[in-house]
Parts: C-alpha cells; sequence; structure tokens
C-alpha cells in the first residue's frame, strides 16, 4: 500500500495526496492517507474530507500497522524543495510511506486528470458561495480571482521567516499584467484571510467583489471557486496554487510571485514549484 503522511492546511494536503494518488497509480497500490498529525497539530484541521478523494483513511497509524501486522515499510522523506526525479521505491514492501510536502507538479503530471477529478467538491456550498459561482458562470467578461495570503504569514514568526508575504506592489504589477493583456473590462474576485488589510492597501482594482465570508473551516469552497474563475493571481501560498491548477480553462493566464519564499537558498530551490507556463513576476 501506498501511505502519506497529511500535515499543512489544505493546499499542502492536496499537493501529498496527489503525490500518493500517482504512485498508487503507478504501482497498482492501495491508497491510504495518514491524518495522525492532526491529533497534535491545531494550526490547521484535516479538509480532504471535503472532497471525492479516493483513498482510506488512518486516524492513528501507529494503531494501525500495529492491529494489520505489517512488517515492512519503506518510508521516503522528501529531502528539498527540489524536485527529487529518483525517490528509490522498494516495491517490495508492504507500506510505502511518503513523508514530506511534495510541492512540484512533476511529482503528479502524468495523472494529473485523474486527480483532479477526485478533487471535486463533495460538501455542501453555501448560497453566498453559489451567488457567486452563478455569478461567474453567467458573466460575459472575463473573470479574474486574486488570493491575498496574510494569517499565519504574518503572525506566526517562524511562518513569517520562511514565507514572508506578497509584496501590494505585487498585486498592482500583477492586476495591470490583465489590464494589458485582455484590453477589455474584467471583474475581479478577491479572496483573503486578512480583509482588513485589503481593504487598507488593495484600492486600485475597478471592479472587484470579495469572497470575505468562508473561514478556515469551509475555505474549500473558497479553493474551488478560484478554480471556476476564468484567470489567477495567486499568493506564494499552495492554496491558491491549486485554485490555479484546478481551473480547467484551456486558455488561463496565472501570475505567480517570482519569490516564493524569504530565505534565499530556499528560494532558489523553489522554483520547480511553479509551473513553467505560469507567469512569475
Amino acid at each position: 500500500m501506498i501511505v502519506s503522511k497529511l500535515i499543512g492546511g489544505l493546499g499542502n494536503q492536496i499537493f501529498q495526496y496527489a503525490i500518493a494518488k500517482n504512485l498508487s497509480i503507478k504501482l497498482n497500490r492501495q491508497l491510504f492517507i495518514d491524518i495522525s498529525e492532526y491529533n497534535e497539530y491545531k494550526l490547521r484541521s484535516f479538509s480532504l474530507h471535503h472532497f471525492n478523494i479516493n483513498s482510506e483513511v488512518i486516524a492513528n497509524f501507529n494503531s494501525f500497522r500495529y492491529i494489520h501486522k505489517f512488517k515492512s515499510i519503506q518510508i521516503i522523506k522528501e529531502k528539498s524543495l527540489l524536485y527529487q526525479h529518483d525517490l528509490k521505491i522498494n516495491n517490495s514492501n508492504d507500506i510505502i510511506y511518503l513523508d514530506g510536502y511534495w510541492q512540484s507538479e512533476n511529482y503528479f503530471k502524468e495523472n494529473l486528470n485523474l486527480i483532479i477529478s477526485d478533487l471535486t467538491i463533495r460538501s455542501a456550498l453555501g448560497d453566498v458561495d453559489k451567488g457567486i459561482i452563478n455569478l461567474i458562470n453567467n458573466s460575459s467578461i472575463p473573470v479574474v480571482s486574486i488570493h491575498v495570503r496574510r494569517g499565519d504569514y504574518i503572525s506566526n514568526s517562524f511562518t513569517n521567516e520562511i514565507h514572508g508575504t506578497c509584496s501590494v506592489d505585487y498585486y498592482k504589477r500583477a492586476y495591470n499584467v490583465f489590464k494589458n493583456k485582455l484590453k477589455s473590462e474584467f471583474i475581479v474576485i478577491l479572496f483573503s484571510d486578512d480583509f482588513e488589510w485589503v481593504r487598507d492597501n488593495i484600492d486600485f482594482i475597478d471592479n472587484c467583489i470579495y469572497s470575505d465570508h468562508n473561514d478556515s473551516k469551509t475555505d474549500f469552497a473558497d479553493l474551488y471557486i478560484m478554480s471556476l474563475c476564468d484567470h489567477n493571481i495567486i499568493a506564494n501560498s499552495s492554496f491558491s496554487w491549486w485554485g490555479a491548477e484546478l481551473n480547467l480553462n484551456p486558455n488561463k493566464i496565472v501570475i505567480s510571485p517570482a519569490i516564493w519564499f524569504n530565505d534565499f537558498d530556499k528560494n532558489l530551490t523553489s522554483m520547480n514549484i511553479i509551473p513553467e507556463n505560469w507567469i512569475r513576476i
């Protein structure tokens, strides 16, 4: 079997699911996701149950392994942010256990369409979400999502030191790219975990709708709505990365920050995070 250790928020969980799903297809093995870490990790919660994912969930991996008496296990730990071309999998083991963030499309590109089909919404959407979706579906002009990620990128000193936040200048430049490329009116739907900051700083958008009604328990709805937009401006965040990745518009334009991490060495090794056909600014 393939077991993927889940940790972090929704975007990270989808990356961790995607690599495991790809391996389970390639090796013809059953897929499990291990959510044991959420017994202690309280910053985020397990969120993949909102999607039609095809896997079994393990609430406590040590108990699971003991009960089923699995003898051999290969633990594959992510070595760095660089894409690892060869994970050196030994297929003779009972369990192949994945431990990492795996933030690169290269880990699952060959089965991306199947993974996307798993990531359809299972949970019910609220009335406001349905209203925004109706607006997108019936809009006669393009709709662009913008994601402003702050939250723990600001409040948690350790996270802030690693990630930092995208500047107002980044969002201005990204917005102007669309003004130049689309050469027509367009609607912006703005998503954020800090709308107080947004209202004070993102004041240059002509036609903007705030999606400010969801929280960490319903952020799956924001992710889904991002994916329905024609184009996307993302933050240095795996959450909006997946909002853009799940966008099925064949002509989509995705703008991403060129600087993904504050840490210089991490940023040098993280360039495989951004697909080649996305615009980095």
